[in-house]
């Protein structure tokens, strides 16, 4: 998608130019207080996804657990920084049960 600028000139959007996504990705990450480890290796494991959606190769059993396990991880990180910071915006709502 192209778009206009105030001077008649077109542009890329966003989310279509080189790195914006790295760029767009980080900025939640830093909101919630996530690592720079831990933004590496959901990177990384957001790259395997999508090398084997073009490639069609599979993934290892290994991988797609540590693939959860992250995402878990995350879910859990953003629904506490929620409850911290904006606890009107969950209302009952839960990730996982506790226990």
């Amino acid at each position: 998608m192209w778009v206009g600028g105030a001077d008649g000139k077109r542009f890329p959007a966003l989310d279509e130019r080189a790195g914006s996504s790295r760029h767009s990705n980080s900025e939640p990450a830093k909101t919630v207080g996530l690592s720079n480890e831990r933004v590496i290796v959901l990177d990384q494991l957001r790259k395997k996804r999508n090398l084997s959606d073009y490639t069609g190769e599979g993934v290892s059993d290994e991988q797609a657990s540590a693939c959860v396990r992250a995402a878990e991880d995350l879910a859990t990180t953003v629904e506490q920084w929620l409850r911290a910071n904006h606890p009107e915006l969950m209302g009952d709502f839960k990730i996982r049960d506790e226990g």
